[in-house]
């Protein structure tokens, strides 16, 4: 019996063996679950709500009849990798575990590093602390997009220090940028903190615009230069764009009323730092536009230019919607503050509340009422005018029409005699005559007040007092009017001590510096000069109520 079991075994096998062709394949499974998971099912679809952060998103159950009092780990992994490499979100003593939308979320994209806001496949398994291992289940996860609030920069510039890393702008969810200024061979990275660089943000492979938190490689390879770099996490991709700043800026057009339609004299902004331009000048109701060449039609940037290269511009200005798309100036006319900040990629313009003005046409600058000087009142509701002014014969009093320019065909003053070249103090808007100067050609104070209609101008001749200057507190040294600078100038050795700006030799008027501010009043506290040397000294009346000097060492 024993040796027909045993023919029977070999007849057996010889048939498996010889019914297998070449062809034939042998097909190894997966051994058998030690024990189950009964939740959840595979083929489930969960998608994770930002909005209900602490709501139970999953809870894992599973029947083990034979490993009653084991501890369980629940292992999760990519789909199709058959847990080649596996992710522990945690343990358990029970039959089951359970993660919050926000546990789940925070597991997935920061240890599993599947991609946020978009559905992956991700297999679920429970092993046993005696090495059983349950079925696995399949599911389909959507992550949301975990929020960013702070992005920070940090690389070479800041010796890769997180405290000395530099904050980005935000102004949408998970989108950051700076301007940054970068030297030959600069690296860099992206942190959440400043206060530790354990999680950053790298690119994915060097030459790529995709970033990644889990090994990537820093940014480098740049040339010296200015960048605009922005960083959206949402889609997890870097934007970077070299920045070519214009050398000067012009503003040409009616709507800067000292410009014009030419290059006679264009209004040019000062440059106050990287690609920040700023000017003070009148604005009117009218066009005008930008230019980065002087005397150059073609090198014009209109108002589109900078709409398309993602400009905010300030609320007074507006596309004129002519043949160049020009700017118009459309707020109250006036003098105001332009900046045009191209790291910030934004143009503003903030009115200067200024007193008053009238202007002192006459034969000093040939009746040019635009060109002329001009004297301000001492405030917005008042009526009395001041400044400095050098005469040479006849003059009148010009006020400014609604946009604030200063033209024959405005109203008007001059003497009440109606005689040109009179001089009696008092002012006329009809049936006047040329004011004349009643101490000939020389450098005036000239008083204003069209409300009562007088006037007074007082010659004045400058120089300077004090123990510091070679005549002491007894005997000014005379200064010298420079024309073209509208200045009173000198050139002299002083010594430690005081000094003040005298007229005329008396002390009826005279200048000093009460606060140190660099401003003078009358009688005003002296002037400190603290070591003895040859000094430049300027005395400078050329802006009416806003009196200036300067005191500078050779």
């Amino acid at each position: 019996m024993k040796n027909l079991y045993k023919i029977i075994v070999s007849l057996l096998v010889i048939i498996v063996v010889f019914s297998c062709s070449d062809d034939d394949k042998f097909i190894l499974e997966q051994p058998e679950a030690n024990f189950l998971i009964e939740v959840p099912n595979s083929g489930s679809n969960i998608v994770l709500n930002r909005a209900n952060p602490d709501n139970q998103a999953l809870t894992v159950t599973w029947a083990d009849t034979q490993n009653t009092g084991a501890s369980y780990s629940i292992e999760f992994a990519k789909s199709a990798t058959d847990f080649t490499e596996s992710f522990s979100a945690g343990t358990s003593d029970a039959d089951n575990f359970t993660l919050s939308v926000e546990e789940l979320n925070t597991f997935l994209v920061n240890t599993v590093r599947i991609p946020q806001a978009e559905s992956s496949d991700i297999d679920i398994r429970v092993v046993a602390s005696n090495g059983k291992v349950s079925n696995t289940v399949s599911l389909s996860i959507t992550p949301f997009l975990i929020e960013v609030t702070e992005l920070f920069v940090n690389g070479t510039f800041t010796n890769w220090d997180p405290a000395q890393a530099l904050p980005m702008n935000s102004s949408e969810f998970n989108k950051f940028s700076i301007n940054i200024d970068l030297a030959d061979g600069d690296e860099f990275n992206f942190l959440p903190s400043n206060t530790s660089d354990e999680l950053v943000w790298q690119l994915v492979e060097a030459g790529s615009s995709e970033l990644t938190k889990f090994g990537g490689v820093n940014l480098s390879g740049f040339t010296a230069g200015n960048y605009d770099i922005t960083v959206d996490l949402n889609t997890n991709t870097i934007t970077i764009v070299e920045i070519t700043f214009p050398e000067a800026l012009f503003l040409v057009g009616a709507g800067v009323p000292d410009a014009g339609w030419g290059w006679d004299s264009p209004v040019e902004m000062t440059l106050t730092g990287v690609d920040v331009f700023e000017v003070t000048t009148t604005l009117a109701n009218d066009a005008f536009r930008f230019f980065t060449v002087n005397e150059d039609w073609g090198s014009g940037l209109n108002y589109l230019y900078f709409i398309n290269d993602g400009y905010t511009i300030d609320s007074n200005f507006e596309n004129a919607l002519d043949d160049d798309n020009n700017f118009r100036f459309i707020g109250t006319p006036g003098v105001y503050a332009i900046t045009v900040n191209g790291v910030n990629k934004t143009i503003t313009a903030v009115e200067i509340v200024q007193s008053p003005r009238i202007a002192v046409p006459g034969n000093h600058q040939g009746w040019d009422p635009p060109s002329a000087p001009q004297l301000e009142a001492s405030s917005l509701a008042t009526t009395n005018y001041e400044g400095y002014v050098w005469l040479d014969g006849q003059h009148k009093f010009v006020g400014p029409d609604a946009n604030g320019d200063f033209n024959w065909g405005n109203t008007d003053w001059g003497d009440a005699s109606g005689v040109d070249g009179s001089f009696t103090q008092i002012l006329a808007v009809d049936g006047e005559g040329n004011i004349g100067t009643p101490d000939g050609p020389g450098h005036y104070f000239i008083q204003a007040d069209t409300g009562a209609l007088t006037y007074s101008e007082i010659m004045y001749q400058w120089g300077v007092i004090g123990d510091s200057t070679p005549g002491g507190w007894d005997s000014d040294t005379d200064m010298t009017y420079d024309a073209g600078t509208s200045t009173w100038r000198i050139t002299l050795d002083l010594v430690a001590g005081q000094i003040k700006f005298r007229a005329n030799d008396d002390w009826g008027w005279n200048y000093g510096d009460t606060g140190a501010d660099g401003s003078l009043e009358n009688d005003g506290d002296n002037l400190v000069i603290d070591a003895a040397g040859n000094y430049t000294v300027v005395l400078d009346l050329s802006t009416p109520r806003a009196y200036t000097y300067s005191v500078i060492l050779n």
